[in-house]
């Protein structure tokens, strides 16, 4: 199976490799440029929708690797990641309204959780004896994949960040379910890892595309399904090296950098008294590009940020959710001082150096005798 998931990873990243390049130019002849708004700080025109030509490449790297072992659920949920990247084409288009889109997103969720069979079951040891069952089950798997989705999609605002994220996350799955059996979502996962590290050779900045909402989303829902699965199947069989006793935590460390990122914006906009689907540039690579990092060291950084949250999982595995989640909240709280702090800093010396450039055009008048 190991040879399975490497050749998905080969033909993801080699299909990627020889179709954007094709689409770039194609959107470059039709003028499909990316459409700029509050929460963009590009200035050239750059084109968008590189998910399609991704999500092609993924499509058959996943087929042709999966040697005839597909079945009913795997179709639906590959179905489902489709209608998430078309969602995405339409988006890219012609902007749709976040609350339409979000019901959109409900409504594609729902094919992936009912007919792929991937639901949230209990809260996995976190309230003991607690299981969901029937409804609320179908209710919260539904809501957590839309809200991760959109997640992923947040952080898809510097060249490179999303695809750096995305290697994290998809890198550490693929490997995981290979390690526990689950040979169809490391499969999935590979191909994405493949299929993002083709993108990155033309996102990487200076970018000659971006992802789009195309891309975002269909990678924002894989993440977000491997995550459900990720969850039932490592409390089923804790107690081995590479499964956790606190399944949650272990998921907030995984997807750390989407995760902060997100709560960290809402906070910020509730406080501010604006509406949670504002577009600005709060969001925290925004905030470090204020710094003077630039696109390629923030997605360094955060991308590094992600690796060394899912180490200390891996570090700390036999720890339960009521000490690893503190644990987690406290290493965000952190994160969330030391860009203040940065910010606060880059704001003073940046006044200091406007003082003294106005203090060196003042000139001493003369008075006449």
């Amino acid at each position: 199976m190991l040879s399975s998931l490497f050749q998905s990873l080969f033909i993801g990243l080699a299909l990627s490799l020889g179709l954007i390049p094709l689409f770039i130019k194609l959107y470059k002849r039709f003028h499909i440029y990316d459409i700029r708004n509050a929460r963009k700080i590009h200035i050239r025109a750059i084109p968008t929708m590189a998910g399609i030509p991704m999500f092609i490449a993924f499509t058959f790297a996943f087929l042709l690797s999966s040697s005839g072992e597909i079945d009913i659920a795997s179709l639906f949920i590959l179905s489902g990641l489709t209608l998430f990247s078309l969602l995405g084409v339409y988006d890219d288009l012609n902007e749709v309204r976040p609350t339409r889109k979000f019901l959109s997103q409900l409504a594609i969720a729902l094919i992936i959780v009912y007919w792929g069979g991937v639901s949230i079951q209990s809260w996995y040891g976190l309230i003991p004896s607690f299981e969901l069952n029937g409804l609320v089950a179908l209710s919260v798997s539904v809501l957590f994949i839309a809200i991760v989705t959109n997640m992923y999609n947040l952080i898809d605002g510097l060249d490179g960040l999303a695809g750096t994220i995305g290697l994290v996350i998809t890198g550490f799955f693929s490997l995981w379910f290979l390690y526990s059996g689950n040979y169809t979502f490391a499969i999935l996962n590979a191909s994405a890892f493949g299929v993002t590290v083709g993108f990155l050779f033309f996102n990487w900045s200076p970018a000659k595309i971006f992802m789009g909402d195309t891309g975002a989303m269909w990678i924002g829902a894989l993440i977000a399904v491997s995550s459900i699965m990720f969850l039932n199947t490592n409390f089923v069989d804790v107690g081995d090296n590479l499964f956790f006793s606190g399944s949650i935590g272990t998921l907030l460390a995984i997807l750390f950098i989407p995760v902060f990122d997100t709560v960290r914006v809402v906070c910020l906009r509730v406080i501010k008294g604006q509406g949670i689907f504002t577009a600005d540039q709060n969001h925290t690579h925004y905030a470090l590009i204020k710094s003077g990092l630039s696109h390629r060291q923030v997605s360094l950084l955060l991308g590094f940020v992600n690796i060394f949250t899912i180490g200390l999982a891996l570090l700390l595995h036999e720890l339960p959710d009521k000490y690893l989640i503190p644990i987690i909240i406290l290493i965000a709280l952190q994160v969330h001082f030391i860009i203040e702090f940065v910010l606060i800093r880059t704001e003073v010396l940046n006044n200091q150096t406007s003082d003294t450039i106005s203090n060196d055009h003042i000139k001493p008048s003369k008075r006449s005798s």
